[in-house]
């Protein structure tokens, strides 16, 4: 309930053009929300049937549940960061990063150096 969404599942695809062509070195969110019981309106479901499959055939964005974004954000609570070293201390989460070599992954229990 802290975060804003970007926009209900009705106006989804008005966002999707937008936020597909965002630079593919940038880390940013688009978060759409909505209710099961409001795709009883066959054209709102078949908008959100479009929007989901081309936002999945993106390989570059990374589509998650609102739980599975959750738990990210929790994972990035554990992670430690000092003058040259980013360590992931997570058991099973790996963490993105982006640094002056591009958007980098860090598996659990790694450190990288800066």
């Amino acid at each position: 309930m802290m975060w804003n969404p970007t926009c209900h599942d009705s106006r989804a695809l008005e966002h999707m053009e937008t936020y597909m062509a965002l630079a593919s070195e940038s880390i940013s969110l688009l978060y759409v929300w909505g209710h099961s019981w409001e795709f009883q309106d066959s054209v709102r479901w078949e908008n959100m049937k479009l929007f989901c499959q081309s936002i999945s055939s993106d390989k570059g964005i990374w589509s998650v549940s609102h739980g599975e974004l959750t738990d990210y954000l929790l994972a990035l609570d554990n992670v430690r960061i000092d003058s040259d070293h980013i360590h992931n201390t997570n058991k099973n989460a790996e963490i993105w990063v982006k640094t002056t070599q591009g958007i980098v992954c860090i598996k659990p229990q790694q450190t990288l150096q800066l």
